[in-house]
């Protein structure tokens, strides 16, 4: 039984080898729809289906959005280094994730700054324990849902970021919060608010909105939320 994990183990690896090589696929974007969307799972690939749904209606408006594994994210950083270099990523560059996946979409952006590459947009949603908002990203929103008792425990919550860059646009959206209007009626926990229809909208409707080269933060916040920037 051994021999066949390794026969698995040893498959995968090579499975995984020149991955990074391979450009980003546009072929089933159209061509009046700019951008480059990155959404992260997070833990094990399990908890974080519900961001198939936002890539899946950004994908059918014609727009490139890819939800990937919380292990491709340096496959996906090589990628889009590559593609930067080559004149061919197409922009805005929008990356995001749910829990570990938003903490590894903040690590992708260190990446990214490490290459001279701008980041235009960020996504988060429940960050776990994430780390400062690289100083080459442009704008960045956090969403999550504070659990004032449990918070200090660093797995399983969302939290507020911080940026590096003072010139970085931060938004960090408590959901529980009363700005929150209708989406503070909470039916959902850390492991299925990606799943939540407002939530998915929500993270729809940002992402559309910088794809499409207008964001419009007050017009999509409840209006309070945008008084809440860095």
């Amino acid at each position: 039984m051994r021999r066949y994990w390794v026969v698995f183990l040893l498959i995968g690896l090579l499975a995984g080898v020149g991955c990074s090589s391979a450009p980003i696929d546009y072929s089933q974007a159209k061509a009046d729809k700019p951008g480059s969307t990155f959404l992260i799972l997070g833990l094990w690939n399990v908890f974080s289906k519900g961001l198939l749904d936002v890539t899946n209606e950004l994908n059918e408006e014609g727009h490139h959005a890819r939800t990937i594994s919380g292990s491709q994210w340096r496959d996906i950083g090589d990628r889009i280094i590559k593609a930067d270099r080559a004149g061919e990523l197409r922009r805005p560059l929008v990356l995001g994730g749910h829990s570990l996946g938003a903490d590894k979409a903040l690590k992708l952006a260190a990446k990214l700054q490490d290459a001279g590459i701008t980041v235009d947009y960020i996504v988060l949603l429940d960050a776990t324990n994430p780390p400062m908002v690289p100083g080459n990203v442009k704008q960045c929103h956090n969403i999550f849902l504070s659990h004032p008792k449990t918070d200090w425990i660093p797995a399983f919550r969302g939290i507020p970021v911080e940026t590096e860059n003072p010139e970085t646009e931060l938004i960090n959206f408590d959901v529980r919060s009363a700005e929150a209007g209708p989406l503070s009626d909470i039916d959902f926990n850390h492991f299925d608010i990606e799943s939540d229809p407002d939530i998915q909208a929500l993270m729809v409707d940002l992402i559309r909105a910088q794809v499409s080269g207008k964001p419009d933060v007050a017009a999509i916040f409840p209006a309070k939320v945008k008084q809440q920037s860095n």
